[in-house]
Parts: C-alpha cells; sequence; structure tokens
C-alpha cells in the first residue's frame, strides 16, 4: 500500500492580509504547531486524576522561512509575489491593527490566521538573502491530511531575481558606506498578547463563532541590525547609523533613532584577518523600496580589464 504524501513542489505558500492582498512567496519551509493546554483534576483519596480538561484556549504558531528577491507574474501577474518593501509594510500594518493575516499552504498543508510576531532578514557570504516570518493565533487551525495524488503547483510558473553579494547597498547614502560586511542580520520583534474571554470555547476553530477572544500586538517592538565583516568599524557612532539605510536588494531598512548596543572582536592565527562587529537597536523600523541591481556580466564592459586596484 501506497505511503499518503504530499511533496514540497506540489505545493504553494500564500499570505493574505486584511487589506485584501495576496503574496505568493518562494517558500523554502514551512511549519504550523497547535498547542492545547490540558490540566488534570487531582484529589486525595485518588491515585490517579478525576478528570482531564482544557483550562484555556488553544494556540497556534507558524513560520515560513522565504527567498528575498523581486518576482515575475504568476498566472499573467494576477498575485503579487516576490518580498519588497510594499509586502513587508503591509504585514506590519495589519499586525498594529491587530486584524487576521491569513497563511496558506496547500494542498496537504495548513490554513491559519493570526498576527506576525517576527521579521528577520539576513544574508551572508556564499549565501542568499532570505527572509523568516513568524506568526501567532487563537483558535485550532486547519491542518489537510496528506493524499496519495499530487500534481504541479499552479504557481510553478514564479520566477525571482534572488538576493546575492551583489545586491547589498554600499553607496554614501547607506549605513554599509564603506563597510567590508560579511554578514547582516536584520530582526523585528513585535511581541503578542491574547485578550481572552470567559465563556469562548477554549478549542474552536479559528474563525467559529464560539471564540471571541483574539491575539493582540503589543508594543513597544525591538528592531535590531547586526553587521559583521573583516573591515566594519567597531568605533560606529550612534548618530553615524541612525535613520540610514541598510540596503538588501530591493529593501531599504531603516532604524530611525539606532544606538549600537554591543561591539565585537575576533580573531586568531592562521586567520587572514580579524573581523569586528557591531548590533545597534530601535524600537521600530521602516521600509524603503530600493532599485534592485543584480549581477550581470556585459561582455562589453570586459575587453579591457581594469588597472590593478582600481
Amino acid at each position: 500500500m501506497a505511503i499518503p504524501r504530499i511533496v514540497y513542489f506540489a505545493q504553494s505558500g500564500t499570505i493574505t492580509t486584511p487589506a485584501g492582498n495576496t503574496y505568493v512567496f518562494p517558500v523554502s519551509s514551512a511549519s504550523c504547531e497547535e498547542t492545547r493546554p490540558i490540566e488534570a483534576v487531582t484529589s486525595f483519596g485518588h491515585f490517579g486524576s478525576l478528570n482531564t480538561a482544557q483550562t484555556n484556549l488553544t494556540t497556534c504558531k507558524s513560520t515560513l522561512k522565504c527567498y528575498l528577491g523581486s518576482g515575475s507574474g504568476i498566472g499573467g501577474g494576477a498575485s503579487p509575489n516576490g518580498i519588497d518593501a510594499a509586502a513587508l509594510l503591509d504585514l506590519v500594518e495589519a499586525t498594529k491593527a491587530s486584524s487576521g493575516i491569513v497563511i496558506n499552504v496547500a494542498p496537504g498543508g495548513f490554513t491559519m490566521t493570526g498576527i506576525m510576531t517576527n521579521i528577520g532578514i539576513d544574508i551572508s557570504m556564499g549565501g542568499f538573502g532570505m527572509a523568516d516570518f513568524g506568526f501567532a493565533g487563537i483558535g485550532k487551525p486547519v491542518i489537510t491530511p496528506p493524499n496519495t495524488t499530487y500534481a504541479a503547483d499552479p504557481n510553478s510558473t514564479m520566477s525571482i531575481s534572488p538576493i546575492t553579494t551583489m545586491s547589498i547597498g554600499r553607496g554614501n547614502s547607506t549605513a554599509l558606506s564603506g563597510t567590508y560586511a560579511t554578514s547582516i542580520k536584520f530582526a523585528l520583534d513585535l511581541p503578542t498578547d491574547t485578550l481572552g474571554a470567559l465563556g469562548d470555547n477554549p478549542n474552536a476553530f479559528q474563525g467559529s463563532s464560539q471564540l471571541i477572544s483574539q491575539m493582540a500586538t503589543k508594543p513597544p517592538y525591538k528592531a535590531t541590525v547586526s553587521v559583521e565583516g573583516h573591515g566594519v568599524d567597531p568605533t560606529v557612532l550612534d548618530t553615524s547609523i541612525a535613520g540610514l539605510a541598510y540596503v538588501i536588494g530591493n529593501i531599504g531598512i531603516t532604524l530611525p533613532n539606532a544606538k549600537v548596543n554591543a561591539r565585537g572582536f575576533n580573531n586568531a592565527a592562521g586567520q587572514v584577518s580579524a573581523s569586528f562587529s557591531y548590533s545597534a537597536e530601535d524600537t521600530s523600523a521602516t521600509f524603503s523600496a530600493q532599485a534592485l541591481a543584480p549581477y550581470s556580466v556585459n561582455p562589453a564592459n570586459q575587453t579591457t580589464p581594469p588597472a590593478w586596484g582600481a
């Protein structure tokens, strides 16, 4: 007997915001977890429990790991795809309003509604630019079991321009000006809390009329940027990076009032160079659209090699 299964290339991952925008992101991995708190009723005279019952609301969380990059149209360009500044802003604004964001992986996946708990963007030498998204919600999500049939995903026409080392902004107007960085990591943590209501069915499905409790965002947020490399300036001042953008592909990330909260140095015998690092922290971050300039080789520009050291 064949084992029921679903293969990743038959699936797609979408995010729909309350504004009506559906994003089809290039998902590398996805997960969904449901937690149902169960308590036992214990009493004198009984070795075991008198009964068990659920005492609090069922919660769920999901994570998506995606490739950064601008994309081409899917199905005639009907749906946005690729992660850009507008998509990030849409997700953050929905979370600020504590509105439901629908995360769907299908077929043979899950559908859940929640708000964002974190955004992570990073790139290192030798890797692609990646984005991590975390979501949390109240109520039971829909988890669909695997089946014995699968077909090519209808969004398989997706193509993106991936973010590589050549797509990192080092111009005079960016926070990476003159920096020989080998790693950049950005994290935005959006704390959440549960607005519970007595009388709710604690194990109700999301969207059920038996569930009026909701998940809410809880400012202040925490935005952090960490930079590491051989030529990173460890004496960087607070005012030198506040308001400047870290350009990663087509996304500019700015910490308006950033303060350096950690610095580091590392070296060892046998290494070609010492590495320095610093991290800056703020309570907010803004995203701006940037022109993506992926690396391309133009043979016409390669006929005369540049002078050594140019």
